[in-house]
């Protein structure tokens, strides 16, 4: 089990910006396999805790769970309607989430290339109660979600400090994660819900592209 380390074992020092300037290399990075594109993790000791904080980026496919009126629906990236098993599906709705209109960013786990899903992890917040939320800081967005939105074990595993520590324990012990997510704390979301355009308050940090083909419902 994965044991967030505390703010003052981290080193908070460094500019990431000037650091990433000096290395040569773009802030924003996705795949390190590719040539051009590769940090080390040691470029994570430049993170500050205190403006940023970390979530896992699974090996999955982008879901959009809207709930209105105690319906669910689920659509991909491309607005195509996804079937979700009732071993997923019922536990979710009926114990996952608070009794709130809501629409939440998930990652679907399972075998991408068939859509079959055999779990469902939330990541983010996007309405609640026909309020938009992408403009509230990330950070806040997040306590929404852990003080009465979502529960725990359907949450993505987020890290307030250790940086590094955290990027190389799942890079060796979990297969269902290919990186993590830095957020800005103060950062808001300037995607709309649908479309896959990246916020500029995001830094994705990954050890393998995890790609294995598009689902049925992510083809246009």
């Amino acid at each position: 089990m994965y044991q967030p380390v505390p703010y003052d074992s981290v080193a908070m020092w460094g500019n990431l910006h000037r650091h990433c300037l000096t290395l040569g290399v773009p802030i924003l990075f996705r795949y390190p396999d590719k040539p051009g594109s590769e940090l080390p993790p040691s470029f994570l000791h430049v993170i500050k805790p205190d403006r940023y904080f970390a979530k896992l980026k699974y090996d999955g496919w982008r879901c959009i769970v809207t709930r209105r009126d105690g319906v669910f629906t689920y659509v991909s990236r491309v607005n195509k309607p996804i079937a979700i098993p009732e071993s997923v599906r019922v536990p979710f709705e009926r114990d996952g989430v608070a009794r709130f209109d809501m629409v939440l960013d998930c990652e679907l786990l399972g075998n991408r290339r068939a859509g079959d899903a055999a779990d469902i992890k939330v990541i983010d917040l996007l309405e609640l109660n026909g309020t938009d939320v992408r403009n509230v800081y990330a950070s806040v967005r997040h306590r929404m979600m852990e003080a009465i939105l979502v529960r725990p074990w359907y949450m993505a595993e987020v890290e307030y400090g250790g940086f590094v520590h955290f990027f190389n324990y799942h890079k060796e012990r979990n297969a269902l994660a290919e990186g993590i997510v830095l957020y800005a704390k103060e950062g808001i979301r300037y995607d709309s819900p649908l479309n896959t355009i990246e916020s500029k308050h995001m830094i994705k940090c990954k050890w393998r592209s995890g790609f294995d083909g598009l689902s049925p419902t992510e083809i246009e």
